[in-house]
């Protein structure tokens, strides 16, 4: 039984069995990502507990204040702090993989504001510093130096 077999039996939506066939489901699958959000509009999140005894993989999808506080979340450490220089404390959303003696860290250090590493990102493309100041100069590229 594939995924829309079992889709069509718990959320009681006959029309789904249309897209049993896996390749046809691929090649369909706009059409059939349209019917399933039309079904799944009209339900409420009591279909999540149906989708999950049926051994359905899913899950709500979660605001960011309510993933930050996610208990899954918070015991995989996927909760990290960074303090930005202009906003101060910031409790973000850490990397998605952890690797064993290898660690995914390029978060602790903020974000950069917009056009703050535009300089660098140009000349790390190979732009010569007066290709970048005259692309600068007519207002093609912009520059930050807020922090």
């Amino acid at each position: 039984m594939n995924d829309f077999a079992v889709l069509a039996r718990v959320l009681e939506a006959p029309q789904l069995e249309t897209h049993q066939d896996t390749v046809r489901a691929f090649v369909d699958r706009e059409s059939a990502a349209l019917e399933l959000g039309a079904i799944l509009h009209e339900r409420t999140l009591d279909v999540l507990d149906l989708l999950l005894e049926a051994d359905v993989w899913c899950a709500k999808v979660q605001t960011l204040p309510e993933a930050l506080r996610d208990p899954q979340v918070l015991h995989n450490d996927m909760v990290i702090d960074v303090v930005h220089p202009k906003y101060g404390p910031l409790k973000l959303m850490g990397h998605p993989v952890h690797y064993q003696g290898t660690p995914a860290d390029p978060y602790r250090r903020p974000v950069p504001s917009a056009g703050q590493d535009t300089r660098n990102v140009l000349h790390s493309f190979g732009f010569p510093p007066n290709h970048v100041t005259d692309l600068l100069a007519r207002g093609v590229v912009v520059e930050s130096k807020e922090v």
